[in-house]
């Protein structure tokens, strides 16, 4: 099965008779043969961003030609977000005197003499 996505640069005809000398200057690309699970992934990513498709394309696109604000081939990782910043005073506190020590300064260590 082959999937077509279309993204236009141009809304409805309306919008056509009065779009802008920068508007028309967008351009429209038609991609053809997308794997399903590549459409579906990009479906799934619009969803979650609450945009619409043609958008979550250009924005992916834009990151991957180093265009978007990002370098090309950066990876963001969100393995650990679960973790950061969760603790409340009752979990810090164990820790905090558990580490206590290695926060103390040694004078002798530090000293000129």
């Amino acid at each position: 099965m082959h999937y077509m996505m279309q993204i236009r640069g141009a809304g409805t005809e309306a919008r056509r008779a009065r779009r802008t000398e920068v508007e028309s200057a967008l351009k429209t690309i038609t991609i053809r043969s997308i794997p399903p699970e590549l459409a579906r992934r990009l479906e799934e990513e619009a969803r979650a961003e609450g945009t619409s498709l043609a958008r979550t394309v250009i924005r992916l696109l834009l990151r991957a030609t180093g265009l978007g604000g990002e370098r090309p081939g950066t990876i963001r990782h969100h393995e650990l977000d679960d973790l950061a910043g969760t603790w409340g005073s009752e979990e810090a506190a164990p820790f905090d005197r558990a580490t206590a020590e290695q926060r103390r300064i040694d004078p002798d260590v530090w000293s000129d003499a």
